[in-house]
């Protein structure tokens, strides 16, 4: 792995993860699969301008997160901010819990949806709980520093 690799500057959503890079000489899939614990495979699905025959050129922003890529489990649309960092998501039939998680790089997305009062879990529907699975139709927040609360009971 090239010393210089993983220098690049990194744009985060507001539960840490890292949503867009921007390389340095010296990235390569392999460095930043280690670094953002992603596979070749995944920077290659979000990011279809590239390809595993070439160099990633120093400057290329990367997506690191499905985002925009609807993803099974994740079938809905999302707005996103000035920067393209995800804000909110409206669920399609078959959506997942876990996936919407996963799509958006959000570590606990029941935190950006809770109630303005009371101590009550995540205001969102499911429609099927033990499985996770969403009720469709429901914009929730999948940004924490910009949560949709619904009031308490």
């Amino acid at each position: 792995m090239d010393s210089r690799s993983g220098a690049g500057t990194g744009v985060t959503n507001s539960f840490g993860q890292t949503v867009f890079y921007t390389t340095a000489d010296g990235d390569s899939f392999d460095s930043l699969g280690y670094k953002f614990r992603s596979t070749t495979a995944q920077i290659l699905m979000y990011n279809r301008s590239l390809s595993v025959d070439q160099p990633i050129p120093a400057g290329t922003k990367l997506r690191l997160i499905p985002g925009e890529l609807k993803i099974e489990g994740a079938q809905g649309t999302s707005t996103a901010d000035a920067q393209g960092i995800p804000l909110t998501y409206t669920t399609a039939p078959g959506d997942i819990e876990r996936q919407v998680s996963f799509r958006f790089g959000v570590t606990d997305l029941r935190s950006a949806n809770r109630p303005s009062t009371g101590t009550a879990g995540a205001w969102y529907d499911f429609s099927d709980l033990p499985n996770g699975e969403l009720a469709p139709g429901q914009t929730i927040s999948v940004a924490l520093d910009k949560p949709i609360n619904k009031p308490g009971p």
